[in-house]
């Protein structure tokens, strides 16, 4: 029962978030429209706007489904080298920082497992909006370090940017859906892809964090457990 109260009650927080997001922009597309009616003058800057603020609202519904279908994915559940998906992600994310001359380096230290079972491009969503994320927030010519390491039975995913980090107080909150990080890029993006990551990690029974970084920026820890030789191991048609 408990669980019930606190899933109705997630889904109608997620409802008054997703209402309240939509109305800004319909807001501003409403007025865009009422100034060029008024004045014939206006109608370059205001068709202007209305672009602006579809696209805008284009990107927030296409978030909001990403975050709807990460729920609703079934889980296909496969057995995949994790070090051999952070490699691709990797050269995918420097594909786009590099044009913005940041560089996203990988140190995978020596491990004896690196095997995961779960939905590889799930998990390939997730990693990859932790990084997105942290290339949103970088300045040119600062670098994203990102790690794997075995620690006890989990593998060990560290994203670690030089950006402004976070307020003490929303380190907490950053991966519910929504919340937006006060810096100079805020507007780019609704605070949906940490979330969606969130979940995709605890799906998978694993857990994620977030932390300033001692000297400035955010240090982001995923932990996913790790095929052992006991288990019996599929192996996965995927290709990332």
């Amino acid at each position: 029962m408990n669980n019930l109260i606190f899933l109705i009650s997630d889904r109608q927080a997620l409802l008054h978030d997703v209402s309240h997001e939509l109305r800004t922009p319909l807001a501003r597309l409403q007025l865009a429209i009422g100034l060029a009616q008024q004045n014939k003058q206006n109608i370059d800057t205001c068709l202007a706007r209305i672009e602006l603020e579809s696209e805008r609202l284009d990107q927030l519904i296409g978030e909001i489904l990403k975050y709807s279908r990460s729920e609703m994915d079934n889980r296909n559940d496969e057995y995949f080298d994790l070090k051999d998906l952070l490699s691709v992600v990797i050269n995918d994310a420097n594909y786009e920082a590099n044009h913005q001359q940041i560089d996203v380096h990988f140190t995978p230290s020596t491990i004896n497992h690196s095997i995961v079972k779960g939905n590889s491009e799930q998990i390939r969503r997730a990693i990859e909006n932790i990084i997105r994320n942290a290339i949103r927030f970088s300045q040119s010519g600062q670098a994203i370090e990102v790690s794997l390491k075995e620690t006890n039975k989990y593998l060990q995913i560290e994203v670690k940017d030089r950006g402004p980090g976070v307020e003490w107080n929303k380190l907490s909150s950053i991966f519910e859906p929504f919340v937006r990080i006060q810096s100079p890029q805020l507007g780019k993006g609704y605070g949906l892809g940490l979330a969606i990551a969130r979940k995709t990690v605890v799906m998978h029974h694993g857990n994620i964090k977030a932390a300033n970084r001692e000297g400035g920026g955010l240090v982001v820890t995923i932990y996913l457990p790790y095929w052992r030789k006991s288990q019996k191991l599929t192996p996965s048609s995927t290709r990332y």
